[in-house]
């Protein structure tokens, strides 16, 4: 299903990935809980009520308070150190990988990136006025990429410098499509969000390219393995800390799905 997906594959995939969410593991134990409580009470069908809800409530509060969140982030964000240009570097090009973007429409009077996406701009522009390469490659799905640049001119990256790739649908299929556009040997800066460089990283490579890592958008400071201070707010449930969680799963399992693919 990983290769050259159709758009029922590609929507499978997607679908499946929702599986992995934390909050949907969630969903799934408080409606097992509320369906055991409106069955006929059994002794047995009680204490599986109390687990499910517990486990639920526990799986909550770990993971949208405290530091456990940091620590997944970090096993992902930690892997690669920041990058730093160096006297006399140069590659064929610096790819910037999309996060997402939200179409005109409704109240949204005209398109927009998502966060990631204007980061992963951001880092990409910087990269470039370092001089580092005179290729700017911004990589997503057409929408994406096209708003990427839009946004790279303001930034002053000239247009001519720009490569819009706009085939990619997911990481995997981006990989591919640098490879067939810059050739499998191509030396690249890719630069993406800190918490999904090691997947992008090990995509590219498998596809031939030469890959620097430039992670940026970083979701935490905190080293792997240290646990919270003493501030209170962080013993309170925080959406933010939830969502970050989720990011961070997402990932750790799509590097699971890709290994056993072989696709790294």
């Amino acid at each position: 299903m990983l290769d050259d997906m159709s758009q029922w594959a590609f929507g499978l995939y997607k679908l499946v990935k929702v599986a992995v969410y934390p909050l949907t593991w969630i969903w799934v134990l408080l409606i097992v809980t509320v369906a055991l409580l409106f069955c006929r009470q059994t002794s047995a069908r009680l204490i599986m009520a109390r687990v499910t809800a517990c486990s639920a409530l526990a799986l909550l509060y770990g993971l949208s308070a405290g530091r456990l969140s940091d620590n997944l982030a970090g096993l992902l964000e930690q892997v690669y150190p920041p990058y730093h240009a160096e006297a006399g570097q140069s590659y064929d090009a610096i790819v910037a990988l999309s996060g997402d973007f939200f179409p005109m429409g409704g109240m949204r009077p005209v398109a927009e990136l998502s966060h990631a996406s204007l980061q992963r701009t951001l880092c990409g522009a910087e990269a470039y006025a370092q001089g580092v390469s005179k290729k700017l490659v911004l990589s997503g799905g057409p929408g994406d990429s096209v708003e990427m640049a839009k946004l790279a001119v303001r930034l002053a990256v000239p247009e001519q410098a720009i490569v819009p790739e706009g085939g990619g649908r997911n990481t995997y299929e981006s990989a591919k499509e640098i490879a067939r556009l810059l050739g499998p040997q191509a030396r690249i800066l890719l630069v993406t969000s800190a918490l999904h460089i090691p997947r992008a990283v090990s995509l590219f490579q498998n596809q031939g390219l030469r890959i620097t890592p430039y992670p940026c958008g970083y979701q935490t400071a905190v080293e792997v393995g240290t646990w919270p201070g003493h501030e209170l707010k962080m013993l309170l449930p925080d959406v933010e800390v939830l969502e970050k969680s989720t990011w961070a799963m997402n990932e750790l399992v799509g590097l699971a799905v890709y290994r056993i693919a072989g696709k790294i």
